[in-house]
């Protein structure tokens, strides 16, 4: 039997810190330079130990609120684009312990490397959906669409920060009894997005409550047209990131 290698894990752990094992050496240069354009905090420490290597933030990405929550997902967009771009396509992301501190773990397959373009969307609190890093055009539809589809009463449209748009709803929609109202959304929202040629990346949990003391909720990472080709056992072949 040939030796099939094991995929690449980026895992998450406390409030900020970041381990990586099966990938390059050169991934945690990749990681730190991300961190620069996009964590005001940059990194504070890179440390090899046993088969990982362990990568500290400054601040704290995965407990963030306000402001910081946006820049947080910022920082995971720019880490997932970066991997892509040097040949590191996301398998999964996956929850594998049952701790109540305990956050996702990424696995990535290796593909051909591409620059792409990205975007991210968060729901927050019990009644905000923000959108970030997207492109002016995406961003007209998705307010035309929330404006449009929305069922639970008024939206407030405003520039959260720079870079990202949030949508206040009203009837709070992320909570059980207005459920059906956010679910309902979401699914319009993806289905615009799908027409505009952009794809789900991936889903991640990067940290387990909010300021408020709510449970967080998924980011979805979107990327533009994507068609890669993805190297499996030595054979090449085409695959979507869906």
């Amino acid at each position: 039997m040939s030796a099939i290698q094991p995929l690449a894990l980026l895992s998450l752990h406390r409030n900020d810190i970041i381990r990586l094992s099966n990938f390059p050496p050169d991934a945690s240069r990749w990681i730190t330079e991300a961190a620069t354009v996009s964590w005001s905090r940059g990194v504070t420490s890179v440390i090899s130990k046993d088969l990982e290597v362990e990568i500290k933030f400054g601040g704290s990405p995965w407990a963030s609120n306000g402001e910081d929550a946006v820049h947080s997902r910022r920082l995971m967009l720019h880490i997932l684009r970066v991997l892509l771009m040097h040949g590191y396509v996301l398998y999964c992301a996956t929850n594998m312990s049952n701790t109540a501190s305990s956050k996702d773990v990424l696995l990535f397959e290796r593909t051909e490397p591409c620059t792409p373009l990205m975007m991210a969307i968060s729901v927050n609190q019990h009644d905000i959906l923000r959108v970030i890093d997207a492109p002016s055009d995406v961003v007209e539809r998705i307010t035309a669409c929330v404006n449009a589809h929305y069922q639970g009463g008024s939206v407030r449209v405003s520039e959260y920060t720079h870079g990202c748009t949030q949508f206040k709803l009203w009837s709070s929609p992320w909570s059980s009894g207005h459920a059906p109202f956010g679910r309902l959304l979401v699914a319009h929202v993806f289905a615009h997005l799908s027409a505009l040629g952009w794809r789900l990346y991936g889903a991640a949990i990067m940290q387990n409550t909010s300021s408020e003391g709510t449970m967080v909720k998924d980011s979805w990472y979107f990327v533009y047209e994507p068609v890669v080709q993805v190297i499996s056992a030595g054979v090449v072949s085409s695959k979507g990131l869906e």
